[in-house]
This record gives structure tokens, sequence and C-alpha cells, in this order.
């Protein structure tokens, strides 16, 4: 499912943390001209339907800009489920 889901993101134009060990990936989404995590986290919601936490809430405060550009996807869903969020995420 990492995998999947990872290259999936690569194929629509999504730079990609690969994670090791974990049901998470990182998606840098400055290249998307987004202007920050939070932000693009409430609109992909809205326009495209598909949840992502902004990795700033993961960082104290006073270093959350540290992580302002990256959102966290959790990729432990089922194959449609997956192959569904990255269609709207394409067509978005």
């Amino acid at each position: 499912r990492r995998d999947r889901f990872c290259q999936g993101l690569r194929d629509i134009g999504w730079s990609v943390i690969e994670p090791e060990a974990t049901y998470f990936c990182a998606a840098d989404v400055r290249e998307l001209g987004a202007g920050g995590g939070t932000e693009f986290c409430w609109e992909m919601l809205e326009r495209a339907g598909v949840a992502g936490i902004p990795m700033s809430a993961f960082y104290e405060p006073a270093h959350a800009q540290a992580g302002h550009h990256l959102v966290r996807f959790a990729f432990c869903k089922g194959k449609a489920v997956l192959d569904e969020a990255l269609e709207r995420l394409a067509r978005w």
C-alpha cells in the first residue's frame, strides 16, 4: 500500500517523502503552489474530499514553520480507498 500510494502521488506530480516503517507518508506541497500545509489541507478536503494532516501540527509552536510545507497521509486503507483518493487528487 505504501508503494502504491506514494507512487500514485508521484505520478500526479507530488513530491513524496516515502517512509521505511510507518503507515504515513509526507508530501511537500510547495511545488503545488501551496502557501502552507494547514491551508492546503483544508482546501484539499473541501475540493477533493481527501483528508491530510499538516505536519506543522506535530511541531512545537516555536518550530512549526519547519514543517509548514509538508502534509501527512495515512495509507493504511484498502486499495480501493487509496485509488479513489489518488483519482480525486488527480482531478483536483
